[in-house]
């Protein structure tokens, strides 16, 4: 595509991309590991338990845990058959709504959870918190927060 074009991309905005991208991936891939070393519960499964956990009455709607976690329908059931197995979550049929499931954070899940919280704390500092300064901080929060939903900021505090 010519650059002159008017929908081309900038270079710099493809960067911008390729580091974003490339990045969370590491990011993420280094705290993961630094969990599984520990013997503790797998990022993914975290992040399950997190939701959960943080949710009005530690309950959601499966296709909403799902789109939260940016998981396919599919592969949210697999995750959450795997968290069923080890009695983190249990999946109660709506009262209201025979058609949907809720996926329900266990007392075994929330200790799960809060078991990892000291490795998964130690890796975010070591791998990423310790790269910034808090004015960076700050503003990685204030551009990212422009490609979130806001109801999707769980855990986001605001610092004004």
């Amino acid at each position: 595509m010519n650059s002159k074009e008017p929908h081309s991309l900038a270079p710099t905005h493809k960067n911008a991309w390729i580091a974003l991208f490339v990045a969370s991936k590491f990011l993420v891939k280094k705290v993961d590991r630094s969990l599984e070393d520990a013997g503790e519960i797998a990022l993914e499964l975290y992040e399950v338990l997190l939701l959960l956990e943080e949710a009005p009455d530690q309950r959601l709607r499966m296709c909403d845990l799902a789109e939260r976690t940016l998981l396919s329908r599919s592969g949210m059931t697999r995750l959450v058959d795997r968290l069923e197995r080890k009695g983190y979550i249990k999946r109660h049929a709506s009262e209201t709504d025979r058609r949907s499931l809720f996926a329900v954070i266990t007392s075994e899940g929330l200790r799960a959870r809060e078991a990892a919280w000291e490795v998964f704390r130690k890796a975010i500092d070591h791998e990423f918190a310790s790269a910034l300064t808090v004015p960076e901080a700050r503003t990685l929060i204030k551009v990212l927060g422009r490609f979130v939903p806001d109801d999707m900021r769980i855990g986001w505090e605001s610092e004004g």
